[in-house]
């Protein structure tokens, strides 16, 4: 994040404070206390190629700053509804730059489209019925109807991420994104990190929304 008065001199990151010519502090809070799992959020292939290669800058330093501080980070590179890469707790700074290595901004293959999620048809399914007779049967089989559906509608996207989050032993989660377009998939991972009692982080642009279920904000 941009420096503040006040911040240690020692936290400096001067690398990219001298290519972009204003002083960067490495974030360290969060990272301590067990071993992060860092997920980075792809942009879609528009935007200012600039504000990429800065942000990609501070991934590698979060990255390289979350081994060095927990022995270690889990890595997941996401691009819209789609995992494009991961990595279970390393301690190998090396192996998690090559995972970062070569990523761009990336059309999604599989967008996620907007549709009400579990936690709503599942209240949906639990209307009760305001009458008798026909109603009632209507109600009791919308009900079943709904609740069958939430059972069954967990995307691909919500599969692989679950995945990865079983994978590695973080009680955190440090969501780097662009917050550019659609973030539904965001919310799709903040909400499957907290179903694990994850504590969630996210570092974002000034003036992002925050996504609800985010425990803390760092500006990027």
């Amino acid at each position: 994040r941009l420096y503040r008065e006040g911040d240690d001199p020692r936290l400096i990151d001067w690398k990219i404070s001298a290519k972009h010519n204003v002083l960067y502090t490495r974030e360290m809070t969060g990272l301590e206390g067990g071993t992060p799992l860092v997920a980075v959020d792809l942009p879609a292939r528009k935007g200012d190629p600039e504000t990429f290669a800065r942000y990609s800058m501070i991934v590698a330093d979060a990255v390289e700053g979350a081994i060095e501080s927990s022995a270690g980070c889990s890595l997941l590179v996401i691009a819209g509804g789609e995992v494009i890469r991961f990595i279970a707790g390393t301690p190998d700074i090396g192996e998690a730059f090559a995972a970062l290595d070569g990523l761009a901004p990336v059309e999604p293959r599989t967008p996620l489209y907007r549709a009400p999620g579990p936690a709503i048809l599942a209240a949906r399914a639990r209307v009760p019925g305001g009458g008798g007779g026909p109603e009632k049967i209507y109600r009791a089989r919308l009900g079943q109807t709904l609740t069958t559906f939430v059972r069954g509608s967990r995307s691909s996207f919500a599969d692989a991420v679950v995945a990865a989050l079983a994978r590695t032993d973080a009680t955190e989660v440090h969501i780097y994104t662009l917050a550019e377009g659609d973030t539904s998939h965001l919310a799709q991972v903040v909400h499957l990190a907290k179903a694990r009692g994850m504590r969630v982080v996210a570092n974002v642009p000034p003036n992002t929304p925050i996504l609800p279920g985010i425990d803390a904000v760092e500006v990027i």
